[in-house]
């Protein structure tokens, strides 16, 4: 966590221990490389694509723990790029090179990405299937390690009995 820097852009709630500063997000970060650390050889990759990144955190993270990732593509809407864009440009401001922002919109840049590894932590579960599937048969079919975190089931309604109608 030390190694990260400035995880407290934007004054998150945290706690403090041995004078680190803890906050959630980056406790999840963090628990996400370690799995990944723990699955493949994650300090070997050099590329990597992301798929609704928020404000940044997977990003930092990676770009910050793994010295020979050289290129991170951030795929999402444009207000948040907005937002990763300048989180970012802060909190990693001497590998900010390293980033590349993509809209969602426009699929004929993102379509042609390769990478190392995509990452979808938290996003799929906000979007219309047809989205993901676009995303899995253009994007996903082609990157060799792909990791999905995302809660079963947050947003489905019909299954606490909430009837739903329309998009």
């Amino acid at each position: 966590l030390r190694s990260l820097g400035n995880t407290t852009l934007g004054n998150p709630l945290g706690v403090k221990m041995n004078g680190v500063e803890i906050t959630l997000d980056y406790l999840l970060s963090l628990e996400e490389f370690d799995f990944l650390e723990s699955v493949v050889d994650i300090k070997n990759i050099t590329t990597a694509v992301e798929i609704g990144a928020g404000f940044g955190r997977t990003a930092h993270t990676l770009i910050k723990l793994i010295p020979k990732l050289d290129h991170y593509t951030i795929i999402d809407l444009e207000p948040v790029l907005e937002i990763s864009r300048g989180y970012l440009s802060r909190v990693i401001p001497d590998q900010f090179d390293k980033l590349n922002f993509v809209a969602a919109h426009d699929e004929d840049e993102w379509k042609n990405i390769r990478a190392d590894i995509a990452i979808n932590v938290d996003s799929f579960q906000e979007m219309p299937s047809g989205a993901i599937d676009n995303y899995r048969d253009n994007l996903l079919a082609d990157v060799p390690i792909v990791y999905i975190k995302n809660p079963v089931c947050k947003y489905n309604p019909e299954l606490l009995g909430i009837a739903v109608s329309g998009d």
